[in-house]
């Protein structure tokens, strides 16, 4: 996270924008969570969950304290959709974040999902499930 707040830094600079770099404990973080004017966080979640937890009003996870009506609207319609009308409104929500989200996103991490024959409970995922949330997975022959 350091390296990446410095990466950020020294580009917003070539862009002729001045960022201070104030690393701080995980305890001061935490103690000071949703007053800090911007943070730079790692999330590893797919993206419907990051929706719930982090970009909707009033949840813990939105620490921008981002509140667009349009994409409250397009969240409320995603968990009732079906799979093949998910994407659109996905794709959608993506266009409002980018346009507008308080959240500058540095990165995205790669996810993998590896399986074979013997691997039983991995189901597809139109998001990507990373390999942290492999609960009800087991390995046999």
């Amino acid at each position: 996270m350091r390296e990446l707040a410095q990466v950020f830094s020294e580009n917003a600079a070539k862009a002729g924008v001045k960022v201070k770099v104030n690393i701080v404990t995980v305890p001061e973080l935490l103690s000071k969570w949703g007053k800090w004017p911007v943070f730079i966080d790692f999330n590893p979640y797919p993206y419907l969950p990051t929706v719930i937890g982090n970009l909707l009003p009033e949840r813990v996870g939105n620490a921008t304290h981002w509140d667009n009506p349009a994409f409250v609207k397009l969240a409320d319609q995603l968990f009732l959709a079906d799979e093949k009308k998910q994407c659109s409104i996905m794709n959608e929500m993506h266009r409002i974040e980018y346009e507008q989200g308080a959240a500058i996103l540095p990165a995205f991490v790669d996810v993998l999902m590896p399986y074979r024959s013997g691997v039983r409970g991995l189901v597809a995922d139109v998001n990507g499930q990373p390999l942290s949330f492999l609960t009800n997975v087991t390995v046999g022959s």
